[in-house]
């Protein structure tokens, strides 16, 4: 989603502030949970990364539907559980129910500092004791991803790799070797587009992931034939997609597809797709000397802390991280020697 340009003339920024009021005093009247939240993302459009926005319109796409032509003043807490977040919850969807749980209240208080509503009737949300079980599950999933014991590391993946060689397809064996190499999130991994790897620059530009509307990640001369090999192979030259879907085409990868895999292939609780980006974390913690810890977050698109990020805006350790990046690809070479 695009951020909404500023208007250059008083006479425009009028007109649209005439627009918002008669959109408020609209919703005064009629305060339909949909219609509000709608109003609440165009004025978000300006503020939150694209992604975020992307993140909460796909949310309530997918679990607001019973609720959106509820009135925002007529609501409460219980009635939220009972038509959306209890079928959330016995779908076992603990980290979706949190983040909704989240964002309905700051939707209500938008609402009320609008003038929409006189009180937020979703202040009290999180005291549920639905959400609260939902928090407590989703922490100790996130806890409890698989993945493998630094002490076996090279054992497990020489032992990874060559199951997947020999009892993989081809397409499962690339998205495992790009999953490693990138160490993106799986839906991150999946919806790569060929497009968006520039071999002048040698970087890969990852576009909307979970935390950045845009993060850039380097690349050397044999992750990029492993790209380009990808989508020759099943990639989509109408979307272009390095994955593309198998049931739909014009759509990239299931995000699900290396964790299928993982399970089919013997790994259902020793290793997970998300669980990959632990290796990675882990083994640059154990080369701390080498690759800082900021470096480390910074590859992994996590929040990096401290007075030297305050100056650093305009690289986003991209320098760091190619030079962190080569040894991780270095070690995985060893695993992973087959010539593209």
């Amino acid at each position: 989603m695009e951020n909404k340009a500023i208007s250059d003339t008083p006479e425009d920024r009028l007109k649209e502030a005439a627009e918002l009021e008669r959109r408020i005093a609209k919703l005064r009247r009629s305060p339909r949970l949909g219609r509000l939240f709608k109003l609440y993302i165009d004025n978000c459009s300006g503020v939150l990364k694209g992604a975020s926005c992307q993140r909460l319109t796909e949310l309530w796409c997918r679990h607001m539907g019973p609720a959106e032509e509820l009135r925002a003043d007529r609501i409460s807490p219980l009635i939220i559980q009972e038509l959306v977040l209890r079928q959330i919850f016995a779908e076992r969807k603990y980290a979706t129910g949190v983040m909704l749980s989240s964002a309905l209240p700051r939707l209500t208080a938008f609402a009320v500092a609008a003038g929409i509503l006189k009180s937020d009737p979703l202040a009290t949300l999180k005291e549920l004791p639905l959400v609260k079980r939902m928090k407590r599950k989703a922490d100790e999933h996130a806890l409890h991803r698989p993945t493998f014991s630094h002490s076996r590391l090279d054992s497990e993946l020489k032992k990874l790799a060559r199951i997947f060689r020999e009892k993989g397809s081809d397409r499962r064996q690339a998205l495992l070797e790009l999953s490693l190499r990138l160490l993106l999130r799986p839906g991150e991994t999946v919806a790569l587009r060929i497009g968006d790897l520039d071999l002048k620059e040698h970087v890969l530009r990852v576009h909307m992931t979970k935390t950045r509307d845009l993060f850039v990640i380097p690349t050397d001369e044999k992750l990029e034939a492993l790209l380009q090999k990808a989508f020759c192979d099943f990639g989509s030259a109408t979307e272009g997609w390095v994955f593309r879907g198998v049931r739909n085409p014009k759509a990239h990868l299931s995000a699900q597809t290396l964790n299928k895999a993982l399970k089919s292939l013997g790994y259902k609780g020793v290793l997970c797709a998300h669980g990959i980006r632990a290796i990675g974390s882990n083994w640059f913690a154990h080369h701390s000397r080498v690759v800082p810890p900021y470096v480390r977050e910074s590859v992994l698109q996590h929040a990096v802390s401290g007075t030297d990020t305050a100056y650093r805006h305009d690289d986003d350790y991209l320098l760091q991280r190619r030079q962190a990046m080569k040894l991780w690809w270095r070690y995985l070479d060893k695993f992973f020697d087959k010539e593209v």
